[in-house]
Order: C-alpha cells, then structure tokens, then sequence
C-alpha cells in the first residue's frame, strides 16, 4: 500500500484533504475497497460516510486513490460546469440588465426627440404668429394713416368738422 500525499492544493480538494489525512487508522485492502465503492453511490450522504471512513485511513491501496482521484476528477468537472453555468447566469443577467438600461436610454432618447420636435414645431408656430401679428400691425397702421388722410381731406373739404 502507498500513503496518500497529503499536500492537495486545489482548494475543492481541501475538505477532501482534511478528511483523507487527519486520521489514523487502519483496514484491510477489501474493506476499504467495498467503501471506496460507495464514493460512486448516488446519496450524496452514502458518498459522505464512505469518504469519512476513508479519510480515517493512515494508508489506502493504488486501487481505492485511483477511485477517489477519479470521483474527485468527476466532482470537478461538475464543479467547473457548475461555475460556468453560473457565469453564464450572471453573463446573461447583466446582458439583460444591459439591455433593459439600453431600451431605456433609447426610450428617453426618442422622448426627448419627441419633445424637442414638438418645441420646434411650437418655436415656428410662435415665429409664424408673430410674423402674422406684424403684419397685421403694419396693416392697421397703414389703415389708421388712411383714415387720418381721409379725415384730414373730409375736414379741408369741409365736410367733417373738425372738434
């Protein structure tokens, strides 16, 4: 039997190193190999017993490391598609918060053009207004002087009185 290195590094396989390598004891090659077998149960509690009883274990044979690399290489990769989805959420999450604040400024950019052509369009009717008002007052300027040469003339003709 060889021992089991206990200097594991990667941080998912620390807990796993705590269990493996904090113990001392000692059971036959059989035994520990019908437990190294629950490491692949599908309760999750059944796999957690059967990597404590290992973890007590000063020494374990080639065949049950082998097995343990294995479900750990396993439980990575799950771990590392775990992550990746996780990633993927909060990628997704932010493209759509992203997006959300993209529609909005978009909103906000065509309301303020809305406004802006309504000010504009209210700016020319304004213009249009006051050129309109002008001309009306030139216009009844041009009456008034008409109607004092009128009353001037009726007045010089004598007939208007003048008061």
């Amino acid at each position: 039997m060889k021992g089991l290195r206990c200097d594991l590094v990667h941080p998912a396989a620390q807990n796993l190193k705590e269990k493996l390598c904090g113990k001392q004891s000692t059971l036959p090659d059989e035994v520990l190999k019908a437990i190294a077998a629950r490491v692949e149960h599908s309760d999750p509690s059944v796999r957690h017993a059967a990597v404590g009883a290992l973890g007590k274990q000063s020494t374990l044979p080639d065949e049950v490391l082998k097995a343990i690399a294995a479900r750990l290489e396993d439980w990575l990769e799950a771990e590392a598609r775990k992550e990746t989805e996780r990633g993927l959420a909060e990628a997704r999450k932010e493209t759509e918060r992203r997006l959300a604040e993209a529609r909005n400024e978009a909103r906000i950019e065509t309301e303020r053009r809305v406004v802006e052509a309504r000010n504009e369009a209210l700016n020319e009717a304004r213009l249009e207004m006051d050129r309109r008002m002008a001309e009306m007052e030139r216009r009844m300027a041009e009456m008034e002087r008409r109607m004092a040469a009128e009353i001037e003339q009726r007045v010089a003709e004598g007939r208007l009185h003048a008061e």
